[in-house]
């Protein structure tokens, strides 16, 4: 099933994807918080880590090495973090 909302997978770097998907249904700018998957090694794998967590985004934009701005690594290093090391399991 698919719910719409906002959905990027970034190549941070050579080699390291990540994808950001909005929280909440329509939320297209990531107002409302967001998830984020990886690093993948590869657009595919970044895109299975996601599914296998979440419903169908809808979409998806992709943005590579030279597209990347500094709005997408603030999305990244803000989102939630699911499935790496870096996730969050409470307040501490």
């Amino acid at each position: 099933m698919s719910m719409p909302r906002g959905c990027c997978v970034i190549e941070r770097k050579k080699g390291e994807w990540m994808i950001v998907v909005a929280q909440q249904e329509y939320d297209y700018d990531f107002l409302r918080g967001h998830n984020v998957y990886g690093p993948a090694v590869s657009e595919d794998e970044a895109l299975a880590l996601m599914t296998a967590h979440e419903s169908n985004p809808g979409g998806f934009n992709k943005i590579t090495r030279s597209q990347v701005r500094k709005e997408h690594l603030l999305l990244i290093d803000n989102g939630n973090h699911i499935g790496t090391s870096r996730s969050r399991c409470g307040p501490w």
